[in-house]
């Protein structure tokens, strides 16, 4: 019952919009103790749903360090970042970042890794990209070498292989502008569905950390987010972090359906 009543309120098929929907689903119960209830119930609910599926999905993912072509793609994307750019702006960059080594006498770059994702595959292509290959292998490159340790990936909305419950999955809303303004509970409504508030809740200091990533970092990298609204705090963040410093940059892989 619970899911036929959000898959109503689902603008469109995009990712981002399951989290929109239940922004406008603290409209459709009424402002009462059991309306509220039921709301905070299909929330449970929707999260346990999409935890038990995201489960199945990710275990459909295999990888190991013998997988060439996943290994080689998420090398050459970790180590040659700027490979795709058109040429202006990736020769100006270059440019940069060898005046900036040659002044300050720096050898290596800095890598953090964030995920908004609730699988571990991220983790994974990580983990094997940074593994030797087997020794009868020709190449036997591997991002250790350029990373120094395979670094931790940051699950800001949590994920499923961290935790055995549903409550461990981040799922709601960037701040109470986003619900209907009918919802006369605020102070649940931010412990329970603002993700801002809760993050900041956790003992984890996860929020605190990726803030942090950015305000020291010169080259952002977005790929496979949707940048919905529901989580502006992140991308408004960024928008400030490019006003900082006329050198930060900031590129963003599109996604592209197959065939295209």
């Amino acid at each position: 019952e619970h899911l036929d009543t959000y898959m109503q309120f689902i603008p469109s098929p995009l990712w981002m919009d399951l989290e929109v929907a239940l922004g406008i689903l603290t409209g459709y119960y009424p402002p009462t103790d059991a309306g509220y209830q039921d709301f905070f119930e299909l929330h449970d609910d929707i999260t346990l749903h999409l935890h038990e599926y995201i489960v199945k999905q990710n275990r459909t993912f295999h990888i190991n360090a013998n997988n060439t072509n996943i290994c080689r793609c998420f090398q050459e994307a970790i180590t040659s970042p700027f490979a795709n750019l058109h040429n202006e702006p990736q020769q100006a960059i270059l440019a940069y970042q060898h005046s900036v080594k040659q002044k300050n006498e720096l050898n290596t770059d800095h890598y953090a890794f964030v995920s908004f994702n609730f699988t571990d595959v991220f983790d994974r292509c990580l983990i094997h990209s940074c593994k030797p290959a087997s020794s009868n292998r020709q190449n036997n490159f591997n991002l250790e070498s350029v990373l120094g340790a395979t670094p931790e990936v940051i699950h800001i909305h949590g994920n499923t292989v961290a935790s055995h419950n549903n409550r461990h999955l981040l799922l709601g809303i960037n701040d109470t502008t986003q619900a209907d303004n009918n919802f006369h509970r605020p102070k649940d409504l931010e412990a329970y569905l603002v993700k801002p508030r809760i993050n900041e809740s956790l003992e984890n200091g996860y929020a605190k950390k990726i803030a942090n990533m950015i305000e020291r970092s010169q080259y952002i990298i977005l790929c496979g987010t949707s940048l919905g609204p529901t989580d502006k705090v992140w991308w408004q963040m960024i928008g400030a972090w490019l006003g900082f410093n006329t050198n930060n940059r900031l590129i963003i892989h599109t996604y592209l359906q197959r065939g295209q």
